[in-house]
């Protein structure tokens, strides 16, 4: 019997549209007889929508809501490459590159898929389907069958957990999707935190569960703090994943209950209790790799953040932004501004020369009619 995996990528909505609550994953039986389901979390009801034809092997999945896409990396017969994307709206289909990953997340801020694998963080680009890796600190010799990643749209941050096998060792970073930087770790935890990652991106909460605990999770120490119990919860279904409605403030996690029967815990974070629990569907254990696509709602605009590259740099780079910035102004770590420009005229992309600054670490400070978004810049 093929087994239960969900992995969600939704963002918080800009349109005021209500949401459905449909997840969409692969129905994989490692047969020839694969294909695209849909399964509505809050009832239960599941149809399928695409035939796949045989697929070999399902590794992880992400989505765009932005554009409506699915990814998934795997070895799909009669396809090139180990990462696919579906068009879930012409259900058209992409194959590119032979890399191979595990857990992937989608990055909407410069529309590229990161993952990590062995030492390295990598990161595709969606628009080239060019890859580029850099070495970790800590290098990753196990799986764990479950999902130990996320993606924080908040502040751009990859969190994962790391293992070695000799001796058995945690680890958790948080790197900087954008720039492939560390921005904080913990190499050895005092215990194994959970699986199931899920983020709520408004608050940048990090939620999984360690067998029935549901579990608020620090990103940068490990640690964690009990929010309630799943009730029955006997084990964890292979590769099965929890997901997370970023609207409804909902965790979505499959389970075996102490009968062995498959279940599905739909959990209100914000009052952290568990609105209701029901058995899967009868397809539901063949579900290898979910995403979920928020249908019914108007597209979504990608995020305005500010883009910094090259970044490290040696004093020479591009800041882009979104037309309606007003200013941009850099400091050094004393708050001693350096740079100023308020007059940007609309610009998408402003050029700038700090060549002549000491190596270090800078700051830009960009002003919009919204919001003050700081970030680092590195010299060296």
């Amino acid at each position: 019997m093929a087994l239960l995996f969900f992995v969600l990528m939704l963002f918080k909505s800009i349109s005021l549209c209500a949401q459905s609550p449909y997840i969409y994953g692969i129905v994989y039986t490692g047969e020839d007889s694969n294909y695209l389901g849909r399964l509505n979390y809050l009832t239960g009801k599941f149809d399928s929508i695409m035939d796949l034809g045989k697929i070999i092997s399902v590794n992880g999945a992400c989505s765009d809501p932005y554009h409506n896409r699915y990814f998934f990396c795997g070895v799909w017969e009669g396809h090139s490459g180990n990462y696919h994307i579906i068009d879930l709206n012409t259900f058209s289909v992409e194959s590119f590159s032979s890399r191979d990953a595990g857990d992937i997340e989608f990055n909407p801020y410069n529309n590229s898929l990161v993952f990590q694998v062995d030492a390295d963080f990598c990161s595709i680009n969606l628009s080239n389907k060019t890859i580029n890796c850099q070495a970790l600190p800590i290098v990753n010799n196990c799986s764990f069958g479950a999902k130990a990643s996320t993606f924080i749209t908040k502040d751009t941050s990859f969190v994962y957990i790391n293992c070695q096998h000799t001796p058995s060792v945690f680890s958790i970073l948080v790197i900087d999707a954008l720039t492939g930087i560390v921005k904080c770790m913990k190499d050895t935890l005092s215990a194994f935190p959970g699986i199931d990652f899920v983020v709520d991106n408004s608050s940048g909460n990090v939620y999984c569960h360690n067998n029935e605990k549901v579990l608020l999770l620090d990103r940068c120490t490990g640690n964690t703090i009990q929010l309630l119990n799943i009730p029955s919860y006997e084990s964890h279904y292979g590769s099965q994943m929890a997901v997370f409605d970023q609207e409804k403030k909902k965790y979505i996690v499959p389970y075996a209950s102490n009968n062995y029967s498959g279940k599905i815990a739909v959990i209100d974070m914000i009052k952290n209790k568990i609105d209701t629990i029901y058995s899967q569907p009868d397809h539901g254990f063949n579900f290898q790799v979910l995403a979920y696509y928020p249908v019914g709602i108007e597209k979504l605009q990608y995020p305005n953040i500010p883009q910094i590259f090259p970044n490290p740099n040696n004093g020479l780079f591009t800041i882009n932004i979104n037309q309606t910035a007003k200013s941009i102004k850099i400091f050094n770590l004393t708050g001693k501004l350096l740079y100023t420009d308020n007059n940007l005229k609309r610009q998408t992309s402003i050029n700038i020369d700090l060549s002549d600054l000491q190596k270090g670490i800078y700051f830009a400070r960009i002003q919009d009619s919204k919001q003050v978004v700081t970030e680092k810049i590195i010299i060296q």
